[in-house]
Formats: C-alpha cells, structure tokens, sequence
C-alpha cells in the first residue's frame, strides 16, 4: 500500500485563518502609524509658523501679511468639500501664500518653510485639510486639522486655542492677538 504525505484541508483552512488574522492585526497598526505621522508632521510644521509669527509679531508689533485668508505649509487647505458648519472657523483658500513665506523667509532670515501633512480628514459635513493662517493687520491665528480625537497644542505666542472634536477629527484654532 501506498502512503500519501500532505496536509488535509483542515489543516490548510487553519493555515490560511492565521495569516488572515495577522494580515488584519499589520493593516490596523500600519494605519494607526501613518495617522500618527501625518500628525506629527502637521503639529511640527505649525509650532515652526507659530514661532516665525510670534518672533515677527515681536519685531513689527503686527502679525506678517497680507490681510486674507491663506494656506500655509502646503495647499489646498481649510474646507475642501461639504457645507463646513462644524470645523471650521472661516474658510480657508485653495493656494499657498508664497506672499506670506516670503516675508517671514525677509525678516526672521528663515531659509526653509515647513510643510505640512496634506491628509484630508471628515468632521461633522465636511471635508477638511491643511493648515491656514488668517490676519486682519491686527490680529490673527491659525487653524489646522488633526485626524482623530487629539488634544491641541499650546503654541509659542498663542493667547488662546479653540478645539472642536467631531468623528473622526480635531480642529484647532490658534489666536495670537
């Protein structure tokens, strides 16, 4: 009599279960790793602007400028798509302000300008992204957006920060005057 060597297909359905649930067990840590960057790539970029604006503030007694709306870090930025009735603390602008660079690029002697995570992420009716900076001559501040339930940072020179969690995203604002 022969004798056939193999596995049975039970023994393969086992198999093919354990690598499923360590493929399933990899994917969720590689996304929770990611979110995390990407975070960490935003949080940095913003706390270098808030230093630049805070110093630029000390030297001319008025943030930098142009009075508007402007994306920072990269673009496009702020409301990206939906009504925006939860997030967002005014409408960001679909460009980068090259104008604002390059007067904190003139004054502060800064050769490079951070960038900032272009993730977009979903809160409340609307999709949001980046990082913009708003002034009016006098005063201004910095809204950026964070995925998931995060706590906002405390920036140099900030007189206050506003946090709006909803879903899966945070919205922090940064006032400076």
């Amino acid at each position: 009599m022969k004798s056939r060597s193999g596995f049975t297909i039970v023994e393969l359905l086992i198999v093919i279960v354990v690598i499923a649930i360590l493929a399933a067990i990899s994917v969720v840590a590689y996304n929770g790793i990611q979110t995390r960057a990407e975070n960490d790539k935003t949080l940095a970029a913003v706390n270098s602007y808030a230093k630049m604006i805070s110093s630029y503030m000390i030297d001319n007694s008025n943030p930098p400028g142009p009075n508007a709306n402007r994306c920072i870090g990269v673009s496009p930025c702020g409301l990206m798509s939906g009504t925006g009735d939860t997030c967002d603390r005014g409408q960001g602008r679909p460009v980068r302000d090259d104008i604002l660079d390059a007067n904190l690029k003139s004054s502060l002697g800064v050769g490079a300008i951070p960038l900032t995570s272009d993730q977009q992420v979903n809160c409340g009716t609307g999709i949001y992204a980046g990082v913009w900076y708003w002034t009016n001559g006098s005063q201004s501040r910095i809204t950026f957006y964070l995925r998931g339930d995060q706590q906002c940072p405390i920036l140099a020179g900030a007189k206050s920060t506003v946090r709006v969690q909803n879903a899966d995203a945070t919205a922090c604002t940064t006032f400076f005057s």
